[in-house]
């Protein structure tokens, strides 16, 4: 009983870690006024944790309790389902201005599936590269803006507007 208790507050663990990575790319979303922010990214980050711990533990019940001829196992079909789910989530977010015929939040819908693999690799225990994930999504959103910003000023094209 403890020791399945242990195992389990493993996975709230790694859950939470997932949730606060989510959280400090979605405060840069947030702080740009982005149509996703704090929120959706912890969540997007943190079920995908979820869904790859849980499908690692079906793969083991199942197991235990029927013939291993009958279950073929594939952990890459968990991290697909992941993906589509993620994509019809990112693809809500973007946007056609009537007006201008312009595509908005398009980075948005990007950074909603990269969160994804940071969920991921935690739920992988590969904690260094969900932080470094974090990390280069922070510096393509916020850092990769100022040479954006400054081409559109040299090549006279218009400001995107602000929602």
């Amino acid at each position: 009983m403890i020791k399945e208790l242990l195992y389990e507050l493993g996975f709230v663990g790694q859950f939470l870690i997932s949730l606060q990575l989510g959280l400090v790319i979605g405060l840069e979303r947030e702080l740009h006024d982005k149509p996703a922010g704090m929120r959706t990214y912890s969540l997007i980050a943190a079920a995908s944790t979820a869904l790859v711990l849980l499908g690692f533990e079906i793969v083991e019940v199942f197991s235990g309790h029927f013939d291993d001829q009958l279950i073929k196992a594939d952990p890459v079909r968990v991290i697909q389902a992941i993906i589509v789910g993620i994509s019809f989530v990112g693809a809500g977010s973007i946007l056609k201005d009537p007006e201008t015929n312009a595509i908005q939040n398009l980075t948005t819908a990007a950074s909603i599936l990269a969160v994804a693999s940071v969920g991921i690799a935690v739920a992988l225990s590969k904690y260094y590269f969900a932080v470094s994930i974090t990390i280069i999504i922070l510096i393509i959103n916020w850092v990769l803006m100022f040479p954006e910003e400054w081409i559109r000023n040299k090549a006279g094209m218009k400001k995107k507007k602000k929602k």
